[in-house]
C-alpha cells in the first residue's frame, strides 16, 4: 500500500534528488505526495493554478503499482483538493512522466497513450570553457528569439512568454550579435536547481559547435546562482547526448512521459 505524504515529508525522503528538486519550477507546488512500493510520486499544480504532471521515481514495477494508487486515491477524494477538483475533473486522463519501462507494469484498465521517452539529467561541476563562448549571451529581444523558435523550433516545449522562463540566452554568428545562430531558455525554479530548456540552433549552423557554446556558457551562468543544473533530452538525441556528455551532465533518470488513460 502507498502511504500519502506531505510536501515536506516528500522532499525529505527525496533527499537531494534534483529531479524533485527541480519540479516545483517558479510558482509549481505539490498537490499530493505518496511513496510506496520503493517508488515516490508527487502531483504538481503550475503556477497557473492547471494541473501537472503525476511524477514517479522508482523501480519500474513499484512505479506502476504507485501510478495505480494513486490515481485511485485522487479518483476517490471527497472532497477533491481544490485545485485538482477544478483542474483535473477526469483523472483518467492525467499527464504522467514514470520510469521508463514502467508502463508494461500498469494494470489493464491504465494505458499509457502517446509516450515520449527522454532522459533527465544533471551537472554540479562548471563545464570546459568553449570555442565561441564569448558571443553567447541573454538575449535583449524576446522577438528574436521567438522568431527562431517559429522557424526551426516551432513544437518546443518551451515558447517565448511562458510563465517558467525566466529569461533567454542566445548565441550570435560573429560578435556583432546581428543574427542568432541558437538560443535557451532558463526555466530554473527553486530548491538551488538551475534548469535550462529548450536548446535550439538554425538548421544550417548545426555541427559548427553554436550549441555545444551556447549550453556551456548558459550552464556556468546558472551554476553561479545554482548547485546544480538539470536538463531533458529525448533518449533517441545521440547528437544531443553527446553534447551533454561533454559538458559534463552526468547524473540520469530514465523516464517516459505520456497522458495516462483509462480503459
Amino acid at each position: 500500500m502507498t502511504t500519502t505524504l506531505s510536501e515536506a515529508e516528500l522532499r525529505a525522503l527525496a533527499g537531494d534528488d534534483p529531479f524533485v528538486r527541480g519540479s516545483l519550477r517558479k510558482g509549481r507546488r505539490i498537490a499530493a505526495g505518496w511513496s510506496g512500493y520503493g517508488a515516490l510520486g508527487w502531483l504538481g499544480i503550475e503556477a497557473d493554478g492547471r494541473l501537472g504532471y503525476l511524477s514517479v521515481l522508482g523501480p519500474p514495477d513499484g512505479a506502476a503499482r504507485l501510478v495505480a494508487e494513486a490515481v485511485a486515491a485522487v479518483e476517490a477524494s471527497d472532497p477533491a483538493p481544490e485545485a485538482v477538483e477544478a483542474h483535473y475533473p477526469a483523472p483518467a486522463a492525467i499527464r504522467v512522466t514514470i520510469p521508463r519501462g514502467a508502463a508494461a507494469y500498469l494494470p489493464g484498465r491504465l494505458e499509457l497513450t502517446d509516450p515520449t521517452d527522454w532522459d533527465f539529467r544533471w551537472t554540479q561541476v562548471a563545464p570546459p570553457q568553449q570555442p565561441g563562448e564569448e558571443q553567447a549571451g541573454w538575449a535583449v529581444d524576446d522577438a528574436s528569439v521567438a522568431t527562431l523558435l517559429a522557424a526551426e523550433h516551432p513544437d518546443s516545449s518551451t515558447q517565448v512568454g511562458d510563465s517558467g522562463v525566466r529569461r533567454w540566452a542566445a548565441i550570435a554568428t560573429d560578435a556583432s550579435g546581428a543574427v542568432l545562430a541558437g538560443i535557451a531558455a532558463d526555466t530554473s525554479g527553486v530548491g538551488g536547481v538551475g534548469h535550462m530548456s529548450g536548446v535550439t540552433v538554425r538548421a544550417h549552423l548545426r555541427g559548427r559547435g553554436y550549441g555545444r557554446a551556447l549550453c556551456a556558457w548558459l550552464t556556468r551562468q546558472l551554476l553561479a546562482d545554482h548547485d546544480t543544473v538539470t536538463l531533458g533530452v529525448y533518449s533517441h538525441n545521440a547528437a544531443a547526448r553527446h553534447l551533454y556528455d561533454r559538458l559534463g551532465y552526468r547524473g540520469e533518470h530514465q523516464c517516459t512521459s505520456g497522458r495516462l488513460v483509462r480503459r
